[in-house]
């Protein structure tokens, strides 16, 4: 390589070099204006015109020839993500990390080559402004002479000599406001003319002398939904086109990229975005800083930024009720937050089966002149026995559960059986009213798990309510998932984020209610030590009963849940007093139990939980409930479920080792015990002293030689071999 080779290969044109520099700056119209006019005063600067028309094809074709470069680098970038893709795929973890590096390193640089492509510069066109350019420098000398002189020949340095009649934006229509392309690249557009109706986004190019529809619609900025992953946010936009207005919840992508926006558009009207890229990212440059930023409430209830989402209202405790505006947005200490089903955008779809927020509807605030005391003394009434008091505590623990779960990791169920007509359904309706308006029970022998999960997970601190639980007509999966939930396990589920699959947990934030005809006590009596429970029958009702009764159901379908405010309210009393009084109450159980072997710390603490909610309440609002006499109720049943885990673990123990005795051929059917179907049997009152005992329907009666089979039943134990220790 010569000297000269060597020199060229590391130097650049000057002139070249400063129109490149010129028109790198061309971002806007109104740049691409300016380094227009910077590039041909430069070329004019050049005497002779071959030399000037060299320049003018040269500078075009620098202009092309790094467009080419930069798609070139883009094209290469993509190749490279598809290739590291395809290397992320097969990599072990350690290789992971270095690869996503190099990835995200790769995303990023696409938008920045994108935007270092430049506006196109015409060779006809560059000409066209160098020769006019040089014809305004003609001008403009015999120009200076005249700016001096004033109409009658006298020296006027004041006086400025009109050159805007070669003003391009002169020939911008009267129908575009041309201050606003001037300052923002573009102008909302509404007339009607002689060519019909224009409507949208429009601008004005200089250069051609002519105007560019860049949308035939307008986007007017509603919120901006913040999400914690920023790929998760999102844009609620109203657009028109002068004939249709729609709302687009839109993912925040799409309002810098075209083709993502026009996607939503297609399938709202006729919105059609005409203009370019660069056109398009101006307009939602400007449009950006108009959004209302808001959390967005995807689970109604409480919220741990301090209030209860209702469905048309919020509560914040200290401060009362408050409303949505028509967007469902409501502001707290300087924070909007976004409830989609309190948003009119939705209430669109209420009568339609496209409501996807119907679950969530019943949970509104309901104004009722009742009080909460009023409540509780009808259900005391229609519910007696301390069923209703159990209840009334149990929806008071539902109401803060989220910190009663955190004191031990578990909040129990509430567990009512019985046959049917015996008023458990009914009673756990009653219940359920206290914080929604008719809101049906979950079948738990119908439907899907997802919708299982979503019925229990629609509010933070409520109350759901699953029918028919019978262990024979469920699947064993869901019997698993119910007794889950009482250590707070949720469902996961796996949801596409970015370039990789992530995984969300769906959780049951409610208290549990659980129905059904019989006691289960499966797998050990899982779900008996992880409830409350109790037990319903049949009853007769007077007159006075059911009119009580009557009274109660017209309350509840009218809508009582402003009555649970009256508890809301207390939340911080509650959550500083509710884990030491529980410490407390256990302690003095126990004390009171003794050292027995059955006080089952599970059981305790549930029935533990359901007394002192009900004793703190009463600190604050009234209250007619006899809190010494429902302590000593809770310590009764709670000691009575104990005695009859320990019972029922050993009886299943022996008749599951009895039916081992049989299947192994041990004991034999006709000699060491008989099956026999009888309409009555003779049963021994006392040592000499026998009776009859009669059956209305044939029954199937067990007799066993005890002692042959006990014996064996002791044996088995012995004979099983000590399980060693690894």
């Amino acid at each position: 390589m010569t000297l000269r080779d060597h020199i060229n290969s590391i130097t650049q044109d000057a002139v070249l070099w400063q129109c490149m520099k010129y028109w790198r700056t061309a971002l806007t119209t109104i740049d691409q204006q300016n380094a227009t006019k910077d590039i041909v005063e430069l070329l004019c600067v050049i005497p002779q015109q071959i030399k000037r028309d060299t320049y003018v094809k040269s500078v075009c074709e620098e202009v092309a020839k790094w467009n080419r470069d930069i798609e070139k680098k883009i094209s290469q970038t993509n190749k490279d993500l598809k290739a590291l893709q395809k290397r992320l795929d097969k990599a072990n973890e350690e290789n992971r990390a270095e690869l996503l590096e190099l990835r995200e390193t790769a995303e990023r640089n696409i938008p920045a080559l994108e935007d270092a492509i430049l506006p196109e510069l015409a060779v006809s066109a560059l000409k066209k402004y160098v020769a006019a350019g040089l014809d305004a420098k003609l001008k403009e000398k015999k120009v200076n002479q005249k700016t001096i002189f004033d109409n009658n020949g006298n020296y006027n340095p004041d006086q400025e000599f009109d050159l805007e009649e070669g003003d391009p934006w002169n020939k911008c229509p009267k129908w575009i406001n041309k201050a606003e392309v001037q300052e923002d690249g573009f102008s909302l557009v509404n007339v009607t003319g002689a060519n019909g109706i224009r409507y949208g986004y429009y601008s004005y190019n200089p250069n051609e002398k002519s105007s560019v529809q860049i949308t035939n619609f307008s986007i007017k900025p509603i919120f901006h939904i913040i999400a914690d992953n920023p790929k998760d946010s999102r844009h609620l936009v109203e657009v028109d086109n002068g004939k249709k207005v729609a709302i687009l919840d839109i993912e925040s992508k799409a309002m810098v990229s075209i083709d993502v926006m026009q996607v939503y558009l297609v399938g709202s009207g006729n919105f059609v975005i005409f203009g370019s890229k660069s056109a398009y990212l101006r307009i939602a440059t400007k449009l950006m800083d108009s959004f209302r930023s808001c959390f967005e409430i995807r689970i109604l209830g409480w919220q741990r930024y301090g209030f209860y989402a209702f469905v048309n209202k919020i509560f914040v405790p200290g401060k009362g009720v408050q409303d949505y505006d028509k967007w469902g947005v409501v502001e707290i200490e300087d924070k909007n937050f976004f409830v989609p089903p309190a948003s009119d955008i939705y209430k669109k779809s209420i009568s339609t089966e496209d409501d996807q927020y119907l679950m969530d509807r019943p949970f509104q605030i309901v104004e009722t002149d009742i009080t909460f005391d009023y409540w509780v003394k009808k259900m005391q009434r229609v519910y007696p026995d301390h069923k209703g008091n159990v209840g009334i505590a149990y929806c008071i623990m539902s109401c803060f559960r989220d910190f009663i779960f955190s004191i031990d990791n578990n909040f129990p169920h509430l567990y009512a059986y019985g046959s049917t007509s015996s008023g458990k359904s009914k009673w756990a309706e009653s219940l359920m009213a206290l914080f929604c308006v008719n809101r049906p029970f979950f079948q738990l022998n119908s439907g899907t798990d997802n919708a299982l999960f979503l019925y229990g997970g629609r509010f933070m601190n409520g109350l759901a309510g699953f029918n028919e639980f019978d262990v024979n007509s469920i699947k064993q999966e869901r019997f698993q998932q119910i007794k889950g939930w009482y250590d707070g396990e949720g469902r996961q589920r796996g949801v596409m984020g970015g370039h990789r699959r992530q995984t969300e947990t769906v959780e049951i934030t409610s208290g549990i209610v659980l129905m059904g005809q019989f006691l289960v006590t499966a797998d050990d009596n899982s779900i008996v030590n992880r409830s409350v429970i109790e037990p319903f029958t049949p009853r007769n009702l007077t007159n006075e009963d059911k009119q009580e009764y009557e009274e109660l159901k017209s309350m509840e379908k009218k809508g009582i849940t402003s009555i649970l405010l009256e508890l809301l309210e207390h939340r911080e009393y509650f959550k500083e007093h509710f884990q030491k009084r529980t410490n407390k109450t256990l302690a003095d159980w126990r004390t009171r139990y003794g050292n027995g072997v059955n006080f089952n710390q599970r059981v305790m603490q549930n029935w533990s939980y359901l007394y002192n909610a009900i004793a703190i309440a009463k600190e604050k609002i009234s209250l007619s409930i006899d809190t010494e006499e429902f302590n000593n109720y809770c310590y009764a049943r709670a000691s009575y479920w104990c005695k009859f885990l320990r019972t029922s673990d050993s009886l299943s123990e022996f008749w599951n080792t009895v039916m081992f005795l049989s299947e192994s051929k041990l004991i034999s059917i006709g000699w060491d015990y008989r099956i026999e179907e009888v309409s009555e049997i003779t049963l021994r009152k006392e040592k000499d002293e026998t009776y009859v005992k009669k059956f209305n329907d044939p029954v199937k009666v067990l007799y066993m030689r005890l002692n042959n089979v006990h014996k064996l039943y002791q044996s088995s134990f012995t004979e099983v071999e000590p399980v060693k220790k690894l």
